[in-house]
């Protein structure tokens, strides 16, 4: 329980076969690579669920609490995610499907 308590942020990677194929484990291993060389692995929880229903836009990602979930999530871009995002706090907004701290809905 001691673990939790250094938690301040979810990932959800989406490992449904349709993300797979289009390079979600790729993804996935490089956003935990990132977090490890950026010492950021102990606060960030990675979570892989079974679909996020974006097929259409995998591999997907979503970063909580922020509310905060990308699509078309590469390598290169997961990596982005966390030196960008996750540390620096900086939304990307080119790849956001729906970012829900715009009451809106979207990104720019």
């Amino acid at each position: 329980m001691s673990g939790l308590k250094k938690l301040r942020v979810h990932v959800l990677v989406c490992e449904h076969k349709t993300c797979l194929k289009q390079g979600g484990r790729e993804s996935t291993k490089e956003l935990k690579r990132a977090l490890k060389e950026n010492n950021m692995h102990k606060e960030v929880l990675v979570t892989k669920v079974d679909c996020l229903d974006q097929c259409e836009h995998g591999p997907v990602m979503a970063v909580y609490p922020d509310g905060v979930w990308y699509g078309e999530v590469d390598a290169a871009f997961a990596r982005d995610i966390v030196e960008l995002h996750l540390k620096h706090k900086h939304v990307i907004r080119r790849k956001i499907l729906r970012d829900m701290r715009d009451v809106d809905g979207g990104g720019d």
